[in-house]
């Protein structure tokens, strides 16, 4: 069985620890046994998530095939830094120039496919928005991007996500 590793160098880590502080490492377990995933991206190490605060509340956004709302992220290419990919994902998602402040939590996740094992590690961060235009530039992925004062009904099944909420919200 092929396993496949996506994550940053520990140098990456340490630089990113060093400056941000230890973040809350959580692991998760994802079994998607039963779909047939082909690995069909470029070599990438690793994901990430980004809570932005804006004047007016939190930036969250929707994929174009619908569901619930989330916080914005996507995946790290292997040529760009960790902090460079989340600036990108997160003007591509929302159109928002932002200002990494802080680095919660990183997820281990280890997702199991019927042919193949991926380990993928995410950066969950904190931001805030520097500028004002919220209309995302990938929109062949993302469908809506809006501001919420209160997360949404759906959103914060996972605490995870309720204590990004809350992360984001502190100064």
């Amino acid at each position: 069985m092929r396993i496949s590793v996506e994550r940053p160098s520990v140098e990456e880590v340490h630089c990113l620890t060093t400056k941000y502080g230890k973040p809350m490492v959580r692991e998760f377990h994802i079994d998607l046994r039963r779909r047939d995933e082909i690995q069909d991206y470029p070599e990438c190490k690793g994901g990430t998530r980004i809570g932005i605060k804006s004047d007016d509340g939190i930036v969250l956004v929707r994929s174009r095939k619908g569901g619930i709302f989330g916080l914005p992220g996507g995946r790290i290419w292997a040529d760009e830094s960790v902090e460079d990919g989340a600036v990108r994902e997160a003007e591509e998602e929302t159109g928002l120039i932002i200002d990494l402040r802080g680095l919660p939590e990183i997820h281990k996740c280890q997702y199991l496919f019927k042919n193949w094992n991926l380990e993928r590690w995410i950066f969950v961060f904190v931001a805030d928005a520097s500028s004002e235009n919220l209309e995302p530039t990938d929109k062949a992925e993302i469908g809506e991007a809006a501001v919420f004062q209160e997360p949404p009904s759906d959103y914060g099944q996972n605490h995870w996500l309720r204590d990004v909420w809350n992360e984001c919200l502190s100064p």
